[in-house]
């Protein structure tokens, strides 16, 4: 899969277990947190977007049973991405 060199960057300064994932036909820098929930990155293929974070509750599938919880929209910049990110990490991976 060709990623965008944006994606790849964000995938780098966040290091391992994010991967991508193609979400409704984008490719998302993903980190599957447990059995029961995920995170999905938006808008990382461009330096000129803003991310938008969500958090799917995927106890039921996490295809059409899956369900958004929580999220978190306009974050600009790696450093305020990842404390976004560490912040739900901490609270849902438990």
């Amino acid at each position: 899969m060709a990623t965008s060199k944006n994606l790849r960057a964000v995938l780098e300064y966040l290091g391992e277990p994010y991967t991508v994932k193609v979400i409704d036909l984008e490719d998302c820098a993903y980190r599957r947190l447990n059995d029961k929930y995920d995170i999905e990155i938006s808008g990382c293929n461009r330096k000129t977007k803003p991310f938008h974070v969500y958090v799917w509750n995927i106890q039921n599938g996490d295809g059409i049973g899956a369900q958004i919880i929580e999220r978190s929209g306009a974050i600009k910049g790696l450093p305020a991405l990842k404390t976004v990110l560490d912040e739900y990490v901490q609270k849902y991976s438990g």
